[in-house]
């Protein structure tokens, strides 16, 4: 069998690089080739991934939430079904840590090894692609324009520090929303579109129920005009079931239009600015490599593969 590891070189300043003679040494157990790929550049894993994944048994992906998602934009692109697992090496790595992924080479290597693969949701927004999160309006820009030194130093609290300084500035939608056979139209802090519990390394719900290969999309929106930094602040702690001014509703196809251009961020990168957005979730898009305990709390039974 023959497995893929791509990689940003710039990430976490090379901590797994150092380790990939080990990550080697353990993988051949099970595989007899291990072909390794370092990014070149914006959106070059895509591109590599998208052209070569069908080679191989297995892909491994290490880096931050940037690299992930532009590697399964790659798997998507190919329309693969081979699995995917992660070895995060970036600041937050909010993907990672909700399949079961955390800073332990050694028990990310038991997952890969010994794991299961289940199929899962990945949406589509406009002409790119997102696993667990995209966003738009105040706030949603602060996992890039956090200093990267800052954000080496303080890890998760950067964005936190980030979110105060943004909070200053003035920021209008109005927005047209239609999702599902419904239609809001309103003014807006952020908008939401979450296939997770957590953001920017803040678990946001612990009582979610959020189902990674059910076909939806929780749609958050949060009204410009009842919601302060102070109300902001509970949501990221505590979820979203009675924040008022706080909307969250569960949604497959959403079409989004604004009276002007907006930023919007898949997966912590600043993805395009436009003023029409389409999401759609491709029901069980990609393979995924988890643990057993993670595919008892995070995906349905029985789901075709």
């Amino acid at each position: 069998m023959k497995a893929l590891i791509v990689y940003n070189p710039y990430a976490k300043k090379n901590r797994v690089i150092k380790k990939l003679k080990y990550i080697k040494e353990t993988l051949s157990k099970e595989y007899e080739t291990i072909d390794l790929y370092a990014s070149q550049g914006i959106r070059s894993i895509t591109s590599y991934v998208m052209n070569n994944v069908n080679n191989y048994d297995l892909l491994i992906i290490s880096g931050g939430d940037g690299t992930v998602n532009e590697a399964i934009s790659g798997v998507v692109l190919a329309k693969s079904k081979v699995p995917l697992a992660i070895i995060p090496s970036g600041t937050v790595n909010d993907l990672a840590k909700l399949l079961g992924y955390s800073k332990n080479i050694k028990r990310n290597l038991r997952i890969i090894m010994y794991g299961t693969n289940e199929a899962m949701d990945v949406c589509k927004i406009n002409d790119r692609y997102f696993t667990y999160a995209c966003a738009c309006g105040k706030y949603t820009d602060v996992s890039y324009t956090a200093r990267r030194g800052f954000k080496r130093i303080l890890g998760r609290l950067a964005y936190f520090f980030e979110g105060v300084h943004e909070f200053v500035k003035y920021t209008k939608m109005d927005l047209k929303i239609t999702f599902d056979e419904q239609f809001i139209q309103d003014r807006f802090y952020v908008i939401f579109g979450l296939n997770t519990n957590r953001v920017a390394g803040f678990k946001i719900d612990k009582k979610s129920r959020i189902k990674l290969n059910d076909g939806l999309i929780d749609l958050t929106l949060i009204d410009k005009s009842r919601v302060s930094w102070p109300k902001l602040l509970k949501f990221f702690l505590f979820g979203n079931h009675t924040r008022k001014g706080i909307r969250t509703f569960k949604a497959s196809n959403i079409e989004i239009e604004s009276k002007e251009l907006i930023n919007v961020n898949t997966d912590g990168e600043l993805a395009f600015t436009s003023d029409y957005i389409k999401i759609n979730v491709l029901k069980e898009a990609i393979n995924v490599r988890i643990s057993r305990r993670i595919k008892r709390e995070l995906f349905i039974k029985n789901n075709t593969k």
